[in-house]
């Protein structure tokens, strides 16, 4: 008996590494035909694929679509971001990541530095630093500082029938949901909703015929809220706002009517400390606004009218000194009256 249950041992310690790599060389297969299967305009064909690259991407270690690395593959595109050089020809760089068929993105130019982007894969991307290089008859894109590998699954964007109506989502590579949003005769009527590649939402709002017609919200990927607003409408919000840090503690509580802000705006460090405080009358300011240093100390104090100073603005440093004092009528300082 215990020879046969060493031999079956020795057989399934023979058997096994294949098994294991013919079902992870099926499952890349299968992941391969279900991103091609979510660019399909059948929305049930989609969402089956997308169904089955969750199941697929949940059984391995990396969590994303390149699941014959335990790290998603970072390794691999770091050894070849590590041989793109500063002052080397964007064309080069490409050569040395992509293949020829692919293309960046596009290009983001910055007030400073420009940034060449590209889906390296369904879950890498890169951001390289660039700057031109002119020549009396062309110019070149060079590299100018070092590339910035980022885990940014790839979105797959298909836009409905024309004059659609229903409920119609579109998904990350690794199948989890980009967008879900509901249509009526081709318009975003109703609620949509964006997500993280994690699967956690990201922003959420009404719409009507097309337009932002109700409240509005997002959050940070950890899913911690990062902004509330009642209602967002014709471009203006209307109703309370409040904005949080990624930690939870709240940053700004304000609010507006019709776009301009109104009654009583704060504002908190992210250690939870008052940064200011002041209230508005028809967007304009109104009454005595203060604020203070990181560490709780006063910086500032003024008194507002219908958005002019009016009377004395107080100044400190950050150890509590009186750095100024200084007298406004009509919103203009009167000269002659700065006072240290």
């Amino acid at each position: 008996m215990a020879q046969i249950f060493l031999f079956l041992i020795g057989l399934l310690s023979v058997l096994a590494p294949q098994v294991l790599a013919d079902t992870l060389s099926e499952d890349e297969a299968t992941i391969t035909r279900c991103i091609q299967t979510l660019h399909s305009s059948n929305e049930t064909e989609r969402a089956q694929a997308a169904k089955t690259l969750r199941r697929i991407v949940k059984k391995y270690p990396s969590k994303t679509v390149n699941i014959r690395w335990r790290d998603g593959g970072a390794a691999l595109w770091r050894e070849k971001i590590g041989r793109i050089k500063v002052g080397m020809d964007i064309k080069e760089a490409q050569r040395i990541l992509l293949n020829p068929e692919f293309d960046f993105l596009g290009v983001y130019n910055g007030p400073v530095v420009s940034y060449a982007t590209a889906q390296l894969d369904g879950h890498w991307a890169i951001s390289i630093p660039i700057s031109m290089v002119f020549s009396p008859h062309s110019h070149t894109d060079i590299v100018r500082e070092r590339p910035e590998l980022m885990a940014f699954d790839e979105r797959i964007e298909v836009k409905p029938p024309a004059r659609y109506s229903g409920l119609w989502a579109v998904y990350y590579a690794n199948g989890q949901k980009l967008r879900q949003a509901r249509y009526l005769n081709g318009e975003y009527d109703g609620l949509s909703t964006e997500y993280f590649g994690n699967g956690r939402r990201s922003s959420q709002i009404y719409m009507k015929n097309g337009d932002f017609a109700g409240a509005y919200e997002t959050w940070y990927p950890n899913g911690q809220a990062e902004e509330q607003h009642e209602s967002y409408r014709n471009g203006k919000f209307d109703g309370r706002s409040r904005y949080w840090y990624s930690n939870g503690r709240l940053k700004i509580d304000s609010r507006d009517i019709n776009g301009a802000p109104e009654g009583l705006s704060r504002e908190w460090y992210e250690n939870g400390r008052l940064e200011s405080i002041g209230s508005y009358k028809q967007g304009k300011a109104e009454g005595t606004f203060r604020d203070w240093y990181e560490n709780g100390q006063q910086r500032s104090e003024q008194f507002w009218k219908v958005g002019r100073q009016e009377g004395f603005r107080y100044e400190w440093d950050e150890r509590g000194h009186l750095l100024s004092r200084r007298l406004y009528r009509n919103g203009e300082p009167v000269d002659n009256a700065v006072a240290q």
